[in-house]
């Protein structure tokens, strides 16, 4: 490109500073400028970044992307449009139908309605000035059926002028307001003033700016010292493709940025390694998922990228912790026992399983003297939901053996339940996780001397979920891992506890999606692979071309729809993958209609239009927004379906972080109808808290799939 684009999705929508419906371009590092995709309005241009925080870039409920940085100038002007028409005046309604590139730049697209229900097209394609060390905007503005005898006009303010010479335009100015403007010690202008638009021709602005921006955003005081003090590191990763795959702290498609520090010690050979790792993709460290190769990337840039993902266990790591866990010093070492003759051990564990007739709200209330009702071995300690089989609620299980030590160390364990557990080693109690919750786990660090270590679990449920998982790994970092048959041994010599008895748990269930495959379907159904196992989408949407390819919309950082071929190939790697569309904001819907494919994004319907050929979408034109929104990060819009003219989705309530009742906005918890022709509006459900699923069923009426409720009847 001949242009120096922060983002690869360098425009994109989003809520913006608690604004919702804002479309954002990155023109360059120093020149972003955002508008409202309500009214096609611009609302700053500004000196910095973007904090893209929130559910689909950070996992985090609640916050949604902020700008970051100094502005250039911020929008004063509510309705900047009007259309003179004679002796007449008129405030012309707006309607923003979208954007479009056209030779790498970015046109936005609106019209302006009239009274008498005739519509001025607008379009404006803003780009960033530079020039040394001079920054400037220029928008160039272009008319179509404009109305005989009619002037449009534009009201506008700027700030950051270096001098009046430094604004220029080739329409007819009517300049109501220059005046000095300091700020850091720098000196340059503030204007307001109206354009008439040349009707036949393009009519162009161009303003430069002083050295640094003249309006310090106190919003943003504390954002811009922390964007100052963000890493460069970590600023390049920001603008990659990497938050597409990775989260800080949680692992997402590939590990956390933090599991990564914890596994690998900071050493120059290890960043080397890493880097050419990340320039070049691979698998096979972190499980199947395979890391795409990063051919474009400068070595020096990911060498940064790797040094930043590194420093975030420093602390620990100078401690000499790992994972958050010291090593436990050899002269702490837990003793093994000795094995005897007696004991004839067995591979595996002694589980007895205890039925209650009261409930359980934590360990004590057990029985565990009292005659098991179930018991048995098993080979593992790693069981969900329908493992358990009859076992449903109020019962507990405890499981008793020996852990086999091959080799002296730290390791870290890990007991993961739902409800209440406890660990103990060598009769001393290392983890309680004790009481009524739900599936969550807690970890601790235990030094053990090679061989045979007694271990105990108790384990019990009360009601609702169902989950117990017993796990390890190294003290110096990787995966965890069930603790497998082989590290645990029992005592044969107690089989007679149990004799009579057997255990219902499936003690070699695997969980389907849990890096195991779908075992199969209901018989009406084909099952087949359908992507190639480097393509890990986050399925917002699903829908399929006439000629039988794919459409996928999907839940990332980017907002990218792709096209899947080849799908009909016994071999899934023949399955070719191409992104067409990106920076939609959290795109749940896709249908194909007519050839065309719509999006039902976060605040709007829009079809992807390719105008090229060659299957990319060059424009995203909007359908509709005709439906009241909030900056609340729960109003999600779900789902997309289409029939005789119209297409149905729903529209998710707000609420708080931890889901508690928002205060709603009128549209929320529905379902809307729109017509394709038009794209007017109609409601035909209420009453829904995140209604995420929609379909046609039997007699092709519409069926909808709520969620669960926000408590507050």
């Amino acid at each position: 490109s001949k242009y120096d684009r922060p983002l690869d999705h360098w425009v994109f929508r989003s809520v913006m500073d608690s604004i919702p419906r804002m479309v954002t371009a990155a023109l360059h590092d120093d020149v972003w400028i955002a508008y409202s995709a309500q009214n096609g309005n611009v609302y700053k241009v500004w000196d910095g970044t973007v904090n893209f925080d929130g559910a689909v870039f950070t996992t985090a409920h609640g916050p949604q992307p902020t700008s970051i940085g100094d502005a250039w100038f911020v929008n004063e002007v509510g309705t900047p449009w009007s259309v003179t028409i004679g002796d007449k005046v008129e405030m012309p309604t707006v309607e923003y139908k979208g954007h479009r590139f056209v030779e790498e730049q970015v046109e936005f697209m609106y019209e302006l309605v009239l009274k008498n229900g005739d519509k001025i097209s607008v379009n404006e394609k803003p780009e960033a000035i530079i020039e040394d060390k001079a920054r400037g905007l220029k928008r160039v503005f272009n008319l179509a059926n404009v109305p005989n005898d009619a002037k449009v006009s534009y009201t506008m303010n700027l700030s950051s002028i270096a001098m009046e010479s430094s604004l220029t335009a080739d329409g007819e100015w009517t300049v109501s307001n220059f005046e000095p403007r300091k700020a850091k010690g720098l000196s340059g202008f503030n204007f307001a003033g109206e354009l008439v638009l040349n009707n036949d021709k393009s009519t162009t602005v161009t303003a430069m700016f002083t050295g640094k921006p003249l309006i310090i955003d106190t919003r943003n005081e504390n954002a811009k010292a922390e964007e100052e003090e963000i890493p460069l590191g970590a600023k390049l990763i920001a603008k990659t493709d990497c938050p597409t795959c990775h989260n800080t702290y949680s692992k997402t498609v590939g590990p956390a940025y933090v599991d990564i520090a914890k596994r690998y010690e900071t050493t120059a050979e290890t960043t080397s390694k890493l880097a050419d790792k990340v320039i070049n993709g691979g698998s096979g460290v972190w499980g199947e998922a395979a890391m795409t190769a990063h051919a474009d990337l400068d070595k020096k840039d990911v060498t940064e990228m790797v040094s930043y993902i590194l420093s975030l266990d420093a602390d620990e790591e100078a401690a000499g912790a790992v994972g958050g866990f010291k090593e436990v010093a050899k002269a702490d070492y837990m003793k093994p026992v000795k094995a005897t003759e007696e004991m004839n051990l067995l591979s595996g564990c002694l589980a007895k399983a205890y039925i209650s007739k009261t409930d359980l709200n934590k360990l004590a209330d057990v029985k565990w003297n009292s005659k098991p009702q179930y018991g048995g071995t098993l080979t593992k300690i790693h069981a969900y939901a329908e493992d358990f089989k009859e076992l449903t609620e109020n019962f507990a299980i405890s499981y008793e053996g020996f852990l086999n030590i091959e080799k002296s160390g730290t390791y870290v364990f890990r007991l993961a339940s739902d409800d209440g557990s406890r660990l103990l080693i060598g009769g001393k109690e290392v983890i309680n996780h004790d009481g009524l919750h739900g599936s969550s786990a807690k970890d601790v660090a235990v030094g053990l001397n090679e061989g045979h270590h007694p271990f105990k679990i108790e384990f019990f449920q009360g009601k609702g979920g169902r989950a117990i998982t017993f796990q390890y790994r190294p003290f110096d970092g990787g995966e965890f891992e069930v603790v497998p048959q082989t590290m645990m041994v029992q005592d044969g010599s107690r089989q007679d506890e149990v004799v009579g008895l057997s255990m219902p748990l499936n003690d070699n269930a695997a969980i389907p999606g849990d890096r195991s495959p779908v075992a199969g379907v209901h018989p009406s159904f084909d099952l087949t692979a359908a992507r190639p196992s480097t393509f890990l989408p986050k399925v917002g949407g699903m829908a399929f071309m006439e000629d039988g390819r794919m459409v996928v919309s999907t839940w990332e950082p980017t907002g990218s729809v792709y096209i899947l071929s080849n799908l009909d190939q016994d071999n899934p790697e023949k399955i070719k993958v191409k992104r067409i569309a990106k920076g939609l904001a959290e795109p749940l819907g896709v249908t194909v209609v007519d050839g065309d494919i719509y999006v039902l994004q976060k605040q709007e319907l829009t079809r992807l239009v390719d105008n090229n050929g060659d299957e990319i979408a060059d424009e995203y034109h909007t359908v509709s927004n005709d439906w009241l929104v909030s900056s609340n990060f729960h109003e999600f819009a779900f789902g997309l379906i289409y029939r005789d003219g119209y297409f149905y989705g729903n529209l998710a309530t707000g609420i708080l972080p931890g889901g508690a009742s928002a205060k709603q906005v009128a549209d929320r918890g529905k379902t809307v109808k729109i017509s394709k022709k038009d794209g007017s509006v109609e409601f035909i459900t209420s009453g829904l808290r995140t209604p995420n699923g929609i379909g046609f069923g039997h007699n092709d009426e519409i069926f909808v799939s709520d969620n669960q409720g926000d408590w507050l009847p």
